[in-house]
């Protein structure tokens, strides 16, 4: 939703938009309830914010202030009767001047500190998305993972060693078979070294039938890959293709079959 990046949420909760902006965002507050709870944290941070950063006043500046007002009061009050509204005049502008000073000075920080803490805000919530993304990505993987162990380790799994063929004698993988869940797994051992173009292609062989083209993987750092299940299958063949895969086995480069 486009109103969350917009920062008009910060912005109204700081109290700094205009009335048109303000009934704006009031309207979208009431159009999209969900957008309330974004308000309602965005308010929590900024009073925690405030009570984190505020600065307990000196105690002796009420004293130094009425001091102040009261000798500005004498000096508008003393001279002679001809300069006396004059003085007064003068006296009593200097006050109003000091306070109205007070006032912007405390008007610019105010602004500046809300502002700050509204950069602070976004860089905050863009780092907590970020390491939330990356938490979920990793409790993906694990749960991925302990997935495929729970089913390399389920009773009716079965474990079959692939026959490598006279041209593919280094090669070494684990076919584990799950005729009940219907899944498939190869646990990689060792593969021959192919070309950057070349991928392995698994096949089932079935009597009476052209071979069907399944799973295309490449050799990586996951070990176990999880591969096409077909009914009906006598057995299971690898061989090394062109990356995108084939329609038709190149039985030259065939490095290993496995009867299920």
């Amino acid at each position: 939703m486009e109103i969350r990046e917009s920062g008009l949420l910060e912005q109204y909760a700081m109290g700094v938009l205009s009335e048109q902006e303000v009934q704006e965002v009031e309207g979208y507050l009431i159009q999209f309830p969900e957008l309330q709870q974004d308000y309602f944290e965005i308010q929590n941070a900024l009073q925690a914010l405030a009570t984190e950063k505020s600065v307990k006043p000196r105690a002796s500046l009420e004293d130094e202030l009425v001091k102040s007002i009261m000798d500005d009061s004498k000096t508008a009050k003393g001279g002679e009767n001809e300069d006396k509204p004059k003085d007064i005049e003068g006296g009593y502008g200097n006050i109003w001047k000091t306070i109205a000073g007070l006032l912007a000075i405390s008007a610019i920080s105010a602004v500046y500190f809300f502002w700050n803490m509204n950069a602070k805000y976004k860089t905050q919530t863009k780092e907590f998305n970020t390491y939330k993304l990356v938490c979920d990505s990793i409790t993906k993987s694990q749960q991925e993972t302990l997935d495929i162990f729970n089913q390399l380790n389920a009773k009716e799994n079965r474990v079959l060693n692939m026959t490598p063929t006279a041209g593919y004698l280094e090669t070494q993988l684990l076919f584990h078979f799950n005729p009940v869940q219907k899944r498939n797994y190869i646990q990689i051992q060792n593969l021959p070294a192919i070309a950057a173009n070349q991928a392995f292609q698994l096949w089932s062989l079935k009597p009476g039938e052209d071979p069907i083209p399944l799973t295309v993987f490449k050799d990586s750092s996951n070990f176990i890959v999880p591969v096409d299940f077909e009914e009906g299958t006598g057995t299971y063949a690898i061989t090394i293709e062109d990356e995108a895969g084939a329609l038709t086995p190149d039985l030259s480069k065939l490095i290993g079959t496995v009867g299920v």
